[in-house]
């Protein structure tokens, strides 16, 4: 039976109608996802705010109790000059705090996702400088850039997490005496790359997903977490970076920090992977494209 003019029109208001429902529905998928994604990275916030907090009351409470106590030292002070010299010490402290304030700026939240160009080195020497707060007694940070600035294209709140959490997790096993987390960020061709990969022993992208996303970009920013004395079972770092079936020995290295920093680095077409080791140390490495 030929179709008339009328059902044709009518089978095509019926697909059109189908259509716009299906990309109703897909535009409210891509939201959903969106505000689950933030409210991931908001949650890995939180665990960082948590662990903050002993810090946060700790450096606040010795510049603010300085503050207090010149201030009533100044209001019985028997001369003028006593009294400026009292209150002159103040500024100091207001400093220490503002200081320390502008630190803990560093896990406030967001309220969106913005890709735009940024530059890891800045990023990277700001996170630095506030998990200085979180590092194990008698630990020390030492970092090496190679190159004054190191752009990508990408969510600067999101490295946030990034370095934040693969800290805390190299921390949780710095327990001897003097330990020394080296962070170091370079530059490497693809080809540089590419030529080492047969050092990669633990990798979130498997190698043959890796090479070809490596052709694709001809520069790579490379930031490494090391540490020479701490020794982490293969099979935990399996777990943390594959996000397998949690085990109760591997409460340390499969914290959500790592799990949304491997999230992080592969939306931004990267890749997190760790080098072959021998009996103790430790390094791990975090790829992403470099922008121009």
């Amino acid at each position: 039976m030929t179709e008339t003019k009328s059902q044709r029109s009518l089978t095509q208001i019926i697909k059109k109608n189908q259509i716009n429902d299906l990309t109703s529905k897909i535009n409210y998928l891509e939201e959903e996802l969106k505000n689950k994604e933030i409210l991931l990275i908001n949650l890995e916030k939180l665990s960082s705010i948590g662990q903050f907090v002993k810090e946060i009351t700790h450096e606040l409470k010795n510049p603010l109790s300085a503050i207090s106590g010149f201030t009533e030292l100044g209001k019985i002070a028997k001369t003028k000059n006593d009294r400026k010299d009292y209150l002159d010490k103040i500024p100091k402290f207001i400093n220490q705090i503002t200081s320390r304030l502008s630190q803990f700026r560093a896990i406030t939240f967001n309220s969106g996702i913005n890709y735009n160009k940024i530059d890891l080195i800045q990023i990277l020497a700001e996170c630095l400088t506030t998990v200085e707060l979180l590092k194990p007694k008698s630990s020390t940070i030492e970092s090496h850039f190679n190159s004054n600035n190191l752009y990508i294209f990408g969510d600067s709140e999101q490295w946030i997490q990034v370095f934040l959490g693969v800290s805390r997790s190299f921390f949780n096993y710095m327990t001897e005496i003097k330990s020394t987390l080296k962070v170091r960020a370079e530059i490497l061709s693809a080809s540089e790359l590419i030529s080492r990969k047969d050092d990669i022993e633990i990798s979130f992208i498997s190698l043959e997903n890796w090479v070809k996303n490596l052709n694709k970009n001809a520069s790579w920013v490379n930031i490494v977490f090391e540490n020479s004395k701490i020794s982490i079972p293969k099979e935990i770092i399996l777990n943390a970076i594959s996000f397998s079936q949690p085990d109760e020995r591997f409460d340390k290295f499969t914290e959500l920090g790592i799990v949304i920093a491997c999230d992080i680095v592969q939306r931004h077409q990267g890749n997190i992977f760790v080098k072959k080791t021998n009996a103790k140390g430790f390094s791990l490495h975090i790829c992403v494209p470099k922008t121009d």
